[in-house]
């Protein structure tokens, strides 16, 4: 990993679900992901692609494609599919997950922005 290429900085959030006790309505919030205490910003290499319009239920909303490198960092990759990612302000949701050829030093994320299923 070149460290000349980490020129961006992003936010990665994991999901916290709490359920009210009184209507049982669960609640989802959003925390930083820290890397080391009190430190959420990570630095990263932001690729974005050209952004295309998308139709769903008549509403055109729009949808544009980013490729994220950071270094690598011990996390469950089953987690990281469960998380978003912010960065200038755009919420991101992260696709796949890749690293490179010895798993140990990169992670590659292909996210989306602007459509969600889960309403990210």
């Amino acid at each position: 990993m070149l460290t000349h290429r980490l020129t961006h900085i992003i936010q990665i959030q994991k999901p916290i679900e709490d359920q009210n006790q009184t209507t049982g309505e669960i609640k989802t919030t959003w925390e930083a992901i820290e890397l080391s205490a009190g430190k959420p910003n990570i630095p990263a290499e932001v690729l974005t692609g050209p952004g295309k319009e998308v139709s769903k239920d008549l509403s055109k909303l729009y949808q544009f494609d980013a490729r994220i490198n950071l270094r690598w960092f011990p996390y469950s990759i089953q987690e990281l599919y469960k998380c978003r990612i912010l960065w200038e302000g755009q919420i991101f949701n992260i696709d796949s997950v890749e690293t490179d050829l010895t798993a140990r030093q990169e992670w590659r994320f292909k996210c989306s922005s602007g459509v969600s299923a889960s309403g990210a």
